[in-house]
């Protein structure tokens, strides 16, 4: 493991609330091909310290920290150099009990997942609906097909 330290604000710290012992991800804003992206690029991450405090008799009531240093593997301290150089980063807070990895979990979000190709807010699909296939007519419920009677 590796101690790797960034600098935060307000924003950046989730207000504040990213404080030593917590479990953080990682978020890196960039541009992607000429468009803005965000990655998860680690999750999980311990948090060490924020401002140098770690932990122990923490005041609640202290300043949003300046700089928060997270326990992570080699790899992803690599990955946090990085992304320093080129975006900015951000956490996200995670639950106590949160220690999954999540499936989607290093995507990248763009501007093209928030909206379809033609640049239009997208349209919520119908869950239900019946089709035709080889003579034989299906029912779509919730994505699934189920033969009609």
């Amino acid at each position: 493991y590796r101690a790797v330290t960034i600098r935060v604000d307000a924003t950046s710290s989730v207000e504040g609330w990213a404080r030593a012992g917590a479990h953080v991800d990682v978020n890196w804003s960039s541009n992607m091909r000429g468009k803005p992206a965000v990655t998860t690029i680690v999750q999980n991450a311990q948090i060490l310290s924020a401002e140098r405090n770690p932990g122990e008799n923490a005041d609640p009531a202290a300043a949003v920290p300046s700089t928060v240093t997270l326990l992570v593997s080699a790899n992803d301290a690599a990955k946090i150099m990085l992304a320093q150089t080129a975006g900015s980063l951000s956490l996200s807070l995670r639950g106590d009990r949160d220690a999954k990895h999540s499936e989607t979990g290093g995507a990248t979000i763009t501007f093209e997942d928030l909206y379809n190709s033609s640049g239009e807010a997208p349209v919520e699909q119908p869950n239900e609906g019946t089709v035709r296939m080889n003579g034989k007519e299906w029912i779509v419920r919730n994505g699934k097909l189920v033969p009609k009677n």
